[in-house]
This record gives structure tokens, sequence and C-alpha cells, in this order.
């Protein structure tokens, strides 16, 4: 199967995950209403960015210590695991101390739900330092499960209560452990065959992978804080009402963002073993063409049906978040190029180029969001947001071509080989092999 096709069969779990998942908010959004929606999202951001800072970015370093320095996958996937049942015990501990001191920002939320949404955050931690050894071996398939499991999950239980008349703020809350727990399971299973319990853990390999993983670590950190801060922030000078509006708007956007979090972790895993450093920045290209061109449709036909979309699918009361979204659109298009366009430093091992960009961003993010939001609420954030994803795009494009010799001009417009690939690999025509195809046949 080649990387294209494996893309696309991710993308393909993705956008069945995503899908599931905007039923997910659907629900929610309808029965929470505006306000509800808002303080169920305000804990997830938060546990989504400490997580990414507690995994140190050992994950992601293991797809380099497996595809680039040729660590036998076994010794990486034990050591992995065994630090996985630790550490996330640990951070379950952390966070649940850490959230009782946060009950007036979190909305005052009851012991046993606080519980919940700690575990939440250290199984979603689990999840995320096993998970790339798939990306490392590029099983798409597997990949694809475990998004479909995790939404799949989380919505099921959502939709029983809904239906059965329970569901509230404080339920809901609960299903996301659910969720990460579910897709937790569904990754140890698919890499039980590296876990050897007959292996002691490697501490010098822990080390190493610290060592590289916290420079992951850092730029995962302040993507995160790219992502979550005009959310927050309209938490902290407006409302929960304000964060409902907004997160809809966010959730509408992941239509098009599944396409770069599905696929773009398989660029990095592959463009790791790629030596010729011309036909990386051939590749890197080809995948901005890709990006840009499938991002800029979704964009345009999201940005025509804003008003009637967010009427049909959350009701009446989220019609006031379609300006929000017809600017968070293009941004989303704009995180989404520049996404498959990093991955070119991770590759070659500098990965701090994207903490770099990224602390700028948030920065711009940040400064822009509070001069904006006391003046025009919630779509001040979104304006900020997609400023300030421009800003990331822009510095992006320059590293590529002063470290990759990436031609910025031939990132953008979409080839018609571009699209025989594309057609190709839907038509299962490609090589199996990629290593037996030629450069400009892949991405």
């Amino acid at each position: 199967m080649s990387l294209l096709r494996k893309s696309l069969v991710t993308t393909f779990g993705k956008g069945a995950g995503s899908a599931i998942q905007l039923v997910n908010g659907i629900i929610i959004a309808r029965w929470l209403g505006t306000s509800g929606t808002g303080q169920f999202q305000v804990p997830d951001w938060v546990n989504l960015f400490l997580a990414t800072a507690a995994g140190l970015g050992i994950g992601q370093a293991s797809i380099y210590f497996i595809n680039n320095q040729r660590v036998p996958i076994a010794r990486v996937t034990t050591t992995i695991f065994y630090v996985t049942l630790i550490w996330g015990a640990t951070v379950a501990l952390g966070l649940w101390l850490l959230y009782s001191n946060m009950q007036a920002f979190l909305g005052h939320l009851p012991a046993g739900v606080l519980i919940c949404v700690a575990c939440a955050g250290a199984s979603r931690l689990m999840t995320d330092l096993l998970r790339p050894v798939l990306m490392a071996e590029l099983r798409a398939n597997r990949l694809a499960l475990t998004d479909v499991t995790q939404t799949g999950s989380q919505t099921l239980v959502i939709a029983v209560m809904a239906f059965t008349g329970v569901l509230s703020v404080h339920a809901a809350l609960i299903t996301p452990l659910i969720g990460s727990l579910a897709a937790f399971a569904v990754v140890v299973w698919s890499v039980r065959r590296h876990i050897d319990f007959a292996m002691r853990p490697d501490w010098s390999l822990l080390r190493g992978l610290i060592d590289y993983g916290v420079r992951f670590a850092s730029a995962n950190i302040v993507l995160n804080a790219h992502t979550i801060a005009p959310g927050l922030m309209l938490r902290q000078m407006l409302g929960f009402d304000q964060v409902g509006l907004y997160r809809t708007a966010m959730s509408l956007c992941g239509l098009i963002s599944i396409i770069g979090a599905a696929a773009t972790p398989l660029l990095y895993a592959a463009w790791s073993g790629v030596n010729d450093a011309g036909q990386r920045a051939r590749m890197v290209e080809a995948a901005a063409r890709f990006y840009s061109f499938i991002g800029l449709c979704g964009a345009v036909a999201i940005f025509i049906v804003a008003g009637p979309l967010l009427r049909l699918l959350y009701g009446e009361a989220f019609v006031p978040a379609a300006p929000i979204l017809r600017v968070l659109v293009f941004g989303t298009v704009i995180m989404l190029v520049a996404f498959s366009v990093q991955n070119l430093f991770l590759a070659v091992g500098r990965p701090m180029i994207v903490t770099a960009l990224f602390l700028i961003t948030v920065a711009v993010n940040v400064g822009t969001n509070g001069l904006l939001i006391p003046l025009i609420g919630e779509l001040g954030a979104a304006i900020a947001a997609t400023g300030a994803s421009a800003v990331y795009l822009a510095g992006t494009l320059v590293m590529a071509r002063r470290i990759g010799g990436v031609r910025i001009a031939d990132c953008f417009i979409p080839r018609r080989d571009d699209f025989r690939r594309v057609r190709d690999a839907m038509l299962r025509r490609t090589v199996s092999k990629p290593d037996r195809a030629p450069p400009e046949s892949r991405l």
C-alpha cells in the first residue's frame, strides 16, 4: 500500500471519527445549549493541553528512533508500555489535585466528575504515548480503527444518556474517559506483538526518548496553546455561552482539519527515512499542493452554507456562530497546509524550529485576542486565531525553503499529476511498496 493510499485510509478513519464526533457535538448542543456546550468543552481543552505537556514528546520521538535510528521496535514499544502504566497513574493523580483548585474556572464540578475528568486526561496521555508506534509502522487501518473507537464509544454513551433523559453537563463530562480508555485498549491490542514482558525497560533508551521527545513536546504544547487560547480567553473574559459558540464553529472546521490530522503524521514517518534532500523537498511540495486544494474546496463550501448548516445541525441558538465559522474555516486551511510542511523539520531532526515558530504564533494569537475580544467578542477570537495561523504558515514556508530547499511557488497550485496520484490510490493502481515508486509519484 502506497503512502498516499495509507494517507487516504487514515483520512477516512479520521473522517469517520470526526463524523461521529460531529453527531456527539450535535447531541450535546441540542440538549445542553450554548452555555452547557461551553462548560463541557473547557475541561477537554485543559486536558488536551496538560496531557500533551505530560507526554514529554515520548510517543512522537519513538517514530524517529524506530524509523531513523533503527532501534528495534520491540525494545522501544516495551519500554514505552511500562512508562505508560506508571506515568499514566501519576498524571491522573496530579490532574485531580490541580483541577480541585480550578473549580471556579471549570464551573464547580462534583468530586466524582472531577476524578473522571482527571482520569480522562491521563488515559488520553497513555494512548498518545503508544499510538505513534502504529504511525512508525504506517499501519493505517489500525490508526483509523483507533479514531473510530474513541469517538464511537463516547458518542454511543452520550446518545444513550440523551434519549434516556439523563444527559447533563456533569454526565457528559464522564464520557471522554470512556472514549479514551476504549482507544487505549485498541492501541495496546494493536501493538501487543511488540510488547515483550520478558524484556526489562531500557532506561537508557527512555532517556534518549525524553531528550529528543521534549523538543517534540515543546512544539505540540505550543501548538495546543495556539488552538485553545481563544476559547479559554473567552471563558475568562466573557463566559460559557461564547465558548459554546466558538467551540461549535471549531467543530465544523474539524471537517477540514481531519485531512491533516490523519495523514500528516504518516508524512513525518515516511520522510524520516528519505536521505535525498531534493527528493524530500519535492514530496513536501506535493503534499502542500494536495492539502491546499482539498482544504480550500472544503472551506469555500462551508463559508457559503455556514448559517443554514449551523441551524440545521445545532439549532437556532447556534446560528450566531456563523461569522466565527466563516473566519475560522480559512484559518483551518492555513494550518492544514502548514502542518504538512512542518513535518519536514521533524523528519530532519529539527523540531525546535516548529517550537520557535509556534511561540511567535501564540504571542500574536494571545495578544490579538486580548485586544479584539473586549471589542467584538467571539468574532474577535476567530479573527485573532486566523491571523496568527497566517503568521505561522509564512514562517513555516520560509524556513522550509532555507532548510529543505522547498520551492514556495510550487506549494499551492495543484498539478495534473497530483490528481492522477489520488485517483490511482483510490482505484488501487499504486504500487504495493512505496520504496519502488519513482520519487515524483509519492507524497
